[in-house]
Order: structure tokens, then C-alpha cells, then sequence
């Protein structure tokens, strides 16, 4: 059963990099069929009480996986986590959540399907 893992980080910036180029990468080698790595989107209302984020997450990958139970009991595995020197060290404040999805179904070409066209809408034709 394929399905998403979704990982939410929040690490000290000089620890992008390596968590961009060697750790995404290495999971992403061992289990994932696609990564989507992304960076929280500013809405411009920060400042504002209903602008703040619930949870301090700057970053978010999704990986794509073609076997999400595995996916989800590897999760656990120590092997999986980042070293232990790096948890003390340049990763000791950080912050990290994961959370895998089962695929329920997946938009394909143009409907769940995966292959019926889909009818073309004009601003006519709506009402």
C-alpha cells in the first residue's frame, strides 16, 4: 500500500544544508519514490494573532512511498533518526515530526481514475 510520509523540522539554519544534502537524500534513497522539500510560506500576517502558527515547524519534506506500512514501522528505528552526536551537538534544539498517510486515492491525468477527461469549464457555463 503506498502512501506519504510527512516529516515537519525545525533546525538551526547552519544545519540546513546538511539536513537538505545528505540526511533528505539518504532517507529518500532508502525509501521514498519522490521528496518534496519545502520552507513555511510567509502570509504577512506574523505579526497579527491570528498570523501565528500552531506549531514552530519551518520546514516540511514529503516523501512518497511505495510501501507506507514498512515506511511506518521503520520510522520508529533508530537507524532512521540523525546520530546521536549530532542530536547533542548541532541538532540539540531541534525539532522534528513525522507522521505517515495510507494513499486512499490519487488525481490522475484528469480525474481519480487516471484517464477520463475531464469537462472544460468556461466562466459561461457557470452560474
Amino acid at each position: 500500500m503506498s502512501g506519504v510520509l510527512c516529516a515537519w523540522a525545525n533546525i538551526p539554519k547552519d544545519s540546513w544544508e546538511w539536513y537538505e544534502n545528505q540526511y533528505i537524500p539518504d532517507k529518500s534513497a532508502a525509501y521514498a519514490e519522490h521528496a518534496l522539500h519545502c520552507k513555511v510560506t510567509s502570509i504577512g500576517m506574523e505579526d497579527e494573532p491570528t498570523g501565528k502558527l500552531d506549531a514552530p515547524w519551518d520546514l516540511m519534506t514529503v516523501y512518497e512511498m511505495p510501501r507506507i506500512d514498512a515506511v511506518t514501522k521503520a520510522t520508529y528505528e533508530k537507524e532512521n533518526y540523525p546520530s546521536e552526536a549530532l542530536l547533542q551537538g548541532p541538532l540539540k534544539d531541534s525539532r522534528f515530526d513525522i507522521r505517515t498517510y495510507r494513499e486512499i486515492k490519487r488525481w490522475q491525468q484528469d480525474d481519480w481514475e487516471g484517464g477520463r477527461k475531464a469537462q472544460n469549464f468556461s466562466s459561461d457555463t457557470i452560474s
